[in-house]
Order: C-alpha cells, then sequence, then structure tokens
C-alpha cells in the first residue's frame, strides 16, 4: 500500500535502484550461463551424469509440457515464480508492503505447487458425474490431446466436461485465492497501521507530559 513516506518514493533513489538491480540481473545472468556451460561440459562424464541425473530430472518435470498436452498450474509457477517473488519484495516500497508480499507468497506458493488437486480431483468428479463422462477416469485425468482422438459423439461429452472442469478449476486456484489474498491483506495492512499510529500517539502523548528538563535530556 506503500503508507510509509520514505526515499524508496523519490524517482532519482527508483532509479537508481532499478540500475543497480540491472546490474545485479546482469551479474546473475553471467552465474547462471557459466554454471550452465559447466554443467554441460561435466555431463560428458558419464559418472558425473550418473549421479546428477536424478536430480535434474526432478527439476526437469516441472518444465515438462509434453506428456499431457495440458499446461498445468505447477508449470506456470516453476516458469514464473521465483523471478515474480524476488521482484515483489525488491520493490516493496516499506515495510507494510514487505509484510503483504510475505502473506500472498506463503499462501498461493504452496497452493500452486500441492493445493490444486484438492480443488481439481472433486470438480472433475461433479462434471463426470453430471455429463455422464469419464475425464477424472480414477485420478489420471484424461488431457485434450487423448480426448480429441475419440469418437465425435464422445469427443463432444468429454470436451463439455473437460472444459468446464478445467476453467473452474483455474478460476478458483487463481482468481479466486488471489481475491481472498488481496483481501485479507487489505484488512490486516489497514490493522497493522491503525495500531502502529495508536501506539505513536500514545508515545507522543506520555512525551508531552514529561518535565521540561527531561525532555531536554531525552533529546540530547
Amino acid at each position: 500500500m506503500g503508507l510509509e513516506n520514505n526515499k524508496n518514493n523519490d524517482p532519482k533513489n527508483a532509479k537508481n535502484k532499478t540500475l543497480s538491480l540491472l546490474k545485479k540481473l546482469g551479474i546473475i545472468s553471467g552465474v547462471v550461463l557459466t554454471a550452465t556451460a559447466g554443467v554441460l561440459a561435466l555431463s560428458k562424464n558419464n559418472k558425473f551424469y550418473q549421479k546428477a541425473e536424478p536430480f535434474i530430472d526432478k527439476i526437469i518435470k516441472y518444465f515438462d509440457f509434453t506428456k499431457t498436452g495440458d499446461l498445468e498450474l505447477l508449470h506456470y509457477g516453476a516458469l514464473i515464480y521465483p523471478v515474480s517473488i524476488a521482484s515483489y519484495f525488491y520493490a516493496s516500497r516499506d515495510k507494510y508492503e514487505v509484510m503483504e508480499n510475505a502473506r500472498r507468497f506463503s499462501i498461493t506458493v504452496p497452493l500452486l505447487f500441492f493445493g490444486e488437486k484438492l480443488v481439481q480431483n472433486p470438480i472433475y468428479k461433479h462434471f463426470d458425474k453430471k455429463y455422464n463422462t469419464d475425464v477424472f477416469n480414477g485420478g489420471n485425468i484424461k488431457s485434450y490431446k487423448d480426448i480429441l482422438k475419440l469418437p465425435e459423439d464422445k469427443m463432444k461429452q468429454m470436451l463439455k466436461t473437460k472444459n468446464k472442469a478445467y476453467g473452474l478449476t483455474f478460476f478458483i486456484n487463481t482468481l479466486a485465492i488471489a481475491a481472498a489474498v488481496a483481501l485479507l491483506n487489505r484488512i490486516e495492512t489497514k490493522r497493522n497501521y491503525k495500531k502502529e499510529q495508536e501506539r505513536e500517539k500514545f508515545n507522543s502523548m506520555n512525551f508531552t507530559m514529561l518535565k521540561p528538563s527531561m525532555k531536554d535530556f531525552m533529546l540530547k
């Protein structure tokens, strides 16, 4: 919310901060490219690759869009969240925005990677039952690629289930949760700001009640 009046709101400081960020990004990019070149060089060593392969596979699976033809939320997260989180915190103008970002990502990141299926599975079951289809298929949700291979009549019915279930799941996991997090941040920031203002007012009142000699001593 940017409630504090600090130097980060000064255009000159903003420009300096941007230049500093660009320099850091340049250094990080150089380090990443160097590391990538190093990994590629080491990958020619069979012993190294055999040890590193399980770890690499665990990371690569989040970027694999070919298995089902569907782009899942965890793919979005793996692609955009590391940079997004760093950018949000770096751009925070005051402690209130830092706290808002901390709340936002502490809720959305776990939900993005682990909460999708908690919402997704009941929705697919509901639409399967409603349209008498088997898109959910015991937990292995059929992809669009598989559905488009079916006979036309069955394909249309399956697409109806898939579209509605996929759309509703995506809406809940993105827009609905985003709105809830935004509302939570608004309430908490307003409460914290009001609480701090009351504390400062209380401290100011206590200070004005001090004897002049004591004030002089505290101001030295």
